[in-house]
């Protein structure tokens, strides 16, 4: 398997009551490791829960992971107020809300610290830093990501290991790293850019606007060989 999971919790109550349950998550499943499955069967109403429980995971290469996740909600929606622990070998931290009752609408906060994403991008692998947030509208359903200091950097372990890359992905700089800083929105199937700027090394890119309006898109280029400075 790509990626096992298995959730416990200490604690689930609907309505101040205790609730019966069986939790089944399973992600990578050895015949499609592309395809995941999540389930958790429960018993109870849900016009008032909470839940405290811990999530581990397991994966090839790494360390196995614990978070730790805290959630409550209601008929109209959820919040995840509680997203911590150790995970592919870094540290998460995040925390959402979801609301069902006039359209869908979601937003959630993500910190990554030492994130290793071999073993779900096997060939693209790095260690990830930084935060990022993901926003619907409920009423447009206009999806907006906002990257705030993420920094990709080569897994030089991986990226050295040919069963873990392609031919010449990485090889030639395998401590070469990025930084992207900005928004990318989602409606009607086209992306906007909102000073979207991605580095790397002394070199940047920057890029704003709709993907296919009359106005198009703007770039900035900023392209410094290493050493130059």
């Amino acid at each position: 398997a790509l990626l096992a999971a298995i959730m416990a919790w200490t604690s689930l109550t609907a309505d101040g009551r205790p609730m019966s349950g069986r939790p089944n998550l399973q992600a990578g499943d050895a015949g499609d490791p592309y395809t995941d499955e999540v389930g958790i069967d429960l018993a109870g109403t849900l016009d008032e829960w909470m839940l405290e429980g811990e999530l581990a995971l397991a994966a090839a290469g790494v360390a196995d992971g614990l978070l730790r996740v805290g959630a409550r909600g209601d008929r109209n929606g959820a919040e995840l107020r509680t997203l911590d622990g150790e995970a592919l070998d870094g540290r998460l931290r995040g925390a959402g809300r979801v609301s069902w009752r006039d359209g869908l609408a979601a937003e959630a906060e993500l910190t990554l610290a030492g994130v290793r994403t071999a073993p779900l991008t096997p060939r693209w692998p790095l260690v990830l830093d930084g935060a990022l947030a993901v926003s619907r509208d409920g009423a447009t359903g206009r999806v907006r990501l906002r990257l705030d200091g993420l920094r990709g950097v080569v897994d030089a372990a991986r990226a050295m290991d040919g069963s873990a890359v392609r031919p010449g992905e990485f090889r030639e700089q395998p401590e070469g790293g990025f930084r992207a800083d900005g928004v990318i929105a989602f409606a009607a199937g086209a992306p906007a850019f909102e000073g979207l700027v991605i580095r790397e090394g002394a070199s940047r890119i920057r890029v704003d606007g709709v993907s296919g309006a009359a106005s198009g898109l703007r770039f900035e280029l900023d392209v410094r060989p290493p050493g130059l400075l």
